[in-house]
Order: C-alpha cells, then structure tokens, then sequence
C-alpha cells in the first residue's frame, strides 16, 4: 500500500474514531452499560462506532409491505436469536428485547467492531450461535472516495463478509439476517452532524452493494432494509446512531425480517 493511501486511511481512521467515541457516550447517557472501546487498526478498516420509521415498512425481499401485524410462529421455529453488532445494533438491545418478549436474544458486539475481527474472535473462541443470528456490521471496513481501487477494496470486504458466514454456519446458524447500513441523505440528518456526514456516509452504498450482491449469493442469507427503512429524519441524533425513536423503528425492523422470511434449513 502507498504512502499515500496509508496516509488518507490514517486521517480518515482519526475522524471516525471520535464517532465512535461519541456512541459509546450516548449509551452511557441513556442508562446502558457502555462495552470498551476497541481503537481501529491503521490499514484494516475506517472505523465508524454506531450506536440506532413507522410505516414504509420494507425488506429487501419484500419491499412495500406495509402490514404490521405479525402470523402465529411456526410450532419448529426456534425462539432464539444472535445478535452480532458495533454499537448502532447495541443502540437497539434493550428495544429489541421488548419488542421480542418471547425471544432469548444473544448479544455479542462491542464498538468498531470489524467484520474481519468478528470472524476471528467466534473463530477463536469456537462459541455456538443460535439458529438465527442478526449480523448489524460494516460500517467498520474501509473504502476510497470516488470508488478508487473498488475492485480491491470489495474483494477484502467480499472475503471478510464469507468468511463470517462460514464462521457462523460452523457455529450453528441456519438463518442469518444481515442489516444494510443506513444510507439517509444530508437532509435525514441534523444540521449540526452534516460535517460528520461528509466524513463517512460517502462508503455506505458501497457495503450496501456488497451485501445484496452477498444476498443474491446465499440462500440462508436475508437482508433488513436499514437502509431504506432509516431514510428519514429523528431517528438518530447523528448520521447513524440510533436515537430512542430510532431503537424503536430499528427493533421493529428486525423482528419483522427475523419472524417474516423464511426460514432455510441447512
């Protein structure tokens, strides 16, 4: 990698480590408890920490579907769930768990978190994963604006994503819900936050377009349309980290994909 390259990826890291920063903050005002903060590596990923509409309700498997009540569990459906997250998932945990009453729900994440770390630790500690995992990662990877070296770039972040979801068969799960990362225009975000907004969300369709082309590719894989369903304004009190409205809508999300696509045995 150049001196130029490493030099870009250095600043960019420094940016986004103050958001992370500022999520694990947000988590202590609200009464959680705040995981540690892991400091990125330089040439790994640009590190984004997140932390979290009624109606418009959309997957990207069932877009348009504005029905919100819910069809009796299938007797064989297993009421258990992995969530693997940085902190814009942790942002909706204690949310998750209220709209999911009957769900045992398995929190593993910490901010800056890395797709390629995730993979490594469950790798390194051989747990098991329930049947259903929800994976709420990527805004921890690394891109160049203006899609240079794409090819390159796509091809780590490629390796990584199937990496984790070998990892994650291995350990057990049969159905994995992946989260797209939410991909709101300036206009979705407060006033104060649009330097923020510059800084990061230029990478989000970029993983975005990875994890549908990933969808397309695995047939136990499904995607939760954040990035459709989070375009909108109040649902976050920067450019990703969820408010409380925001936990809400995002928990909803996530039980409906959970409850509502198939479930594919393995």
């Amino acid at each position: 990698m150049n001196r130029n390259r490493i030099d870009r990826l250095r600043r960019a890291t420094f940016a986004v480590a103050m958001f992370a920063l500022s999520g694990v903050l947000l988590l202590v005002l609200l009464g959680g408890s705040a995981p540690a903060l892991v400091p990125p590596r330089i040439g790994s990923s640009v590190t984004v920490s997140p932390g979290a509409r009624e109606g418009g309700w959309s997957t990207a498997s069932s877009r348009g579907d504005a029905e919100l009540a819910f069809p009796p569990m299938p007797h064989w459906w297993p009421m258990r769930l992995t969530l693997l997250t940085d902190s814009v998932g942790l942002g909706a945990v204690s949310t998750l768990r209220e709209v999911m009453p009957s769900w045992r729900i398995q929190v593993r994440g910490r901010p800056a978190l890395m797709i390629d770390d995730a993979a490594r630790e469950l790798r390194r500690s051989h747990d098991r994963v329930q049947k259903v995992v929800v994976v709420a990662l990527g805004y921890n990877s690394v891109w160049e604006r203006h899609r240079e070296d794409f090819d390159f770039w796509s091809a780590r972040f490629d390796g990584d994503a199937n990496a984790l979801l070998r990892r994650l068969r291995r350990a057990g799960a049969r159905k994995i819900v992946w989260v797209l990362l939410r991909d709101a225009p300036r206009s979705a975000v407060p006033r104060d936050d649009w330097d923020q907004h510059a800084r990061v969300a230029w990478y989000f369709p970029y993983v975005n377009e990875r994890l549908r082309r990933l969808d397309r590719r695995n047939g136990d894989v499904v995607l939760a349309d954040w990035a459709t369903i989070g375009d909108r304004h109040g649902i976050t009190y920067d450019a990703i980290h969820l408010d409380r409205d925001g936990a809400l809508l995002y928990a909803k999300m996530v039980r409906r994909v959970v409850r509502h696509e198939p479930f594919i045995p393995r």
